[in-house]
């Protein structure tokens, strides 16, 4: 997803200019990878910041509305959005975790 898209949706809620936005949504994915993993949020290892709003987002898209409620938090201070943050971002984990291990089973050890 394009960051122009979520930078329009951001502004319907707040008026913000583009470097608060910048700064907000690199921040929100460095703790989005720091509480599930780089692999997990981004699909690879490495996590590169965003600089302008006609490059995609460079995380899965189910982290897409985790990683727009804490740019909203972090911008209104409102903590129903870091509540709203913290539920999407674990079903959006528990939902990749469950496309990763889809067909694979876990084994208790044989001794």
């Amino acid at each position: 997803m394009k960051t122009e898209k979520i930078y329009e949706y951001v502004c319907k809620v707040i008026s913000v200019p583009q470097d608060r936005f910048f700064a907000a949504l690199n921040y929100s994915v460095r703790e989005l990878v720091s509480k599930y993993g780089a692999f997990i949020v981004t699909g690879r290892d490495a996590v590169t910041d965003a600089v302008r709003t006609d490059e995609g987002v460079r995380v899965r898209d189910e982290f897409i509305t985790p990683l727009t409620d804490n740019i909203l938090y972090l911008l209104t201070g409102d903590s129903n959005y870091k509540t709203d943050f913290t539920a999407h971002a674990q079903y959006a984990y528990h939902t990749v975790w469950r496309k990763n291990n889809r067909g694979k089973r876990i084994r208790k050890e044989n001794w």
